[in-house]
């Protein structure tokens, strides 16, 4: 599973919630498994209470992005935001993952708390951040090559580990 900034929040979210029943179709009819044996974050946020996220709904003019797709700003209903935070789910059953960040530190909220989680568990993980790049580095050069090299050899080894 691969995505780009909010992509890579959801990416790290069906990921992160592999095996959650709570988050498995309520119906017999799929057929398909939903399981996420590799997780690729590019600068997506995993902490939404984080407050370089959370709190920016000063002015109600101007809704923030988490507030527009969450339904409700942290203050009126930080739960919400909470179940929507990646890092609240990583257990036994998240799958290896990378994280690919912009130096914005904005877009790694989270990060650091769910490496110590993954440590915990010994669960595979990767970190690179490209020093002087903005949001959507992946879009461009030269970044857009660095982060084809990473996706690939992350992925070669992540799978090649998984057939021995």
């Amino acid at each position: 599973m691969l995505g780009c900034s909010s992509g890579g929040t959801l990416a790290a979210f069906l990921g992160t919630t592999n095996g959650n029943m709570k988050f498995e179709p309520m119906n017999n009819f799929n057929t398909n498994s939903s399981d996420v044996h590799a997780i690729i974050d590019i600068d997506g946020v995993l902490d939404m209470t984080d407050p370089a996220e959370s709190g920016k709904d000063i002015d109600p003019q101007k809704p923030s992005a988490g507030k527009l797709w969450l339904g409700s700003s942290y203050k009126d209903n930080p739960e919400i935001w909470k179940e929507a935070s990646p890092l609240n789910y990583v257990d036994e059953n998240t799958p290896p993952i990378e994280f690919i960040n912009s130096s914005i530190n904005r877009f790694q909220a989270g990060r650091d708390e769910v490496i110590e989680k993954l440590k915990s568990y010994g669960t595979y993980f990767e970190v690179n951040t490209l020093p002087y790049s903005p949001h959507s580095f992946w879009l461009f050069s030269p970044w857009f090559d660095q982060t084809n090299g990473f996706v690939i050899n992350f992925l070669q080894k992540v799978f090649s580990e998984e057939k021995n």
